[in-house]
């Protein structure tokens, strides 16, 4: 800024000693009336030049007068704090991703060493026996056309490993937890196989099925981010967004909504993820 405002100068330095320069030749009688009247436009010109660099000048001088006021300011006024953004989706998943360290569907194992309730202080009474009684009901799974698109039995006609049908059937039977097991025991021996977005699809169902929306988001993302191409996208994304919604989080819950509208419009699941747009209030 200073380095400009000096050009400015030195340019109208010049300028003025050149109309100096011609009214010395003037005066000396050395120009005729045709070079006077030259003179005399090239003098008006040097003017109005010279006027628009002093504009120029004053306008620079603005400028740096702003910048060390700015400058200054900065320098003994905290600045304000900036607001952190929203979190998006991809930050979501990660904090569920990061939480989810252990499998949800196993039972806490005791640490090695701790004592059993009514022993500690040298009680000694006696420590009553595991409950016999039989385990509640598996919950039962959502049935084909009850919110998931998806057909378990075309999905089970995918692929001739017994594994991967095998958990397609307890998922059918009720079992989702033993579904869940079974299908990541066969997608972790075949990670390439066809049938693995489909697996991973369904392992997100027999979590949604139990109320485990937090594990189905996750299991779903897995077909989303694994098998962009994948027939089972539209079909995961709509999933997933009625999972964030059960959870109260109906912000992420439209964008995949708009998301599944905007780059699949013309799959089933679009014209479901319309409908739930509208019951979300979008």
């Amino acid at each position: 800024m200073i380095k400009m405002v000096r050009k400015a100068r030195v340019r109208a330095a010049g300028r003025t000693a050149a109309i100096g320069g011609l009214l010395a030749l003037f005066a000396s009688g050395c120009v005729s009336d045709a070079d006077l009247s030259s003179l005399r436009r090239e003098q008006r010109d040097l003017a109005r030049r010279l006027a628009d660099t002093r504009a120029d000048v004053e306008s620079l001088r603005g400028q740096l007068a702003r910048l060390r006021a700015q400058v200054e300011d900065g320098g003994s006024r905290p600045r304000a704090a900036v607001p952190a953004p929203s979190s998006d989706i991809e930050e979501r998943l990660r904090v569920l991703e990061s939480s989810s360290s252990r499998p949800t569907d196993q039972a806490p194992v005791a640490a090695p060493g701790s004592m059993p309730p009514g022993s500690e202080f040298g009680s000694t009474a006696p420590v009553p026996p595991p409950s016999t009684a039989p385990p509640p009901p598996a919950a039962a799974p959502v049935a084909d056309g009850a919110g998931s698109t998806a057909s378990i039995d075309l999905d089970m006609g995918r692929s001739t490993n017994e594994e991967y049908r095998a958990g397609l059937t307890q998922y059918q039977r009720g079992d989702a937890q033993k579904a869940v097991q079974t299908l990541r025991s066969a997608v972790n021996k075949n990670p390439k196989a066809e049938f693995v977005p489909y697996a991973q699809y369904w392992i997100g169902e027999a979590y949604y099925g139990q109320g485990k929306y937090n594990e189905a988001i996750l299991a779903y993302n897995e077909v989303l981010v694994g098998f962009p191409k994948s027939d089972r996208v539209p079909a995961a994304l709509l999933r997933q967004a009625s999972a964030f919604a059960e959870l109260g989080d109906k912000i992420d819950a439209r964008l995949i909504l708009q998301k599944l509208v905007s780059e699949h419009p013309t799959s089933p699941e679009a014209a479901r993820a319309k409908k739930q747009l509208l019951a979300l209030g979008s």
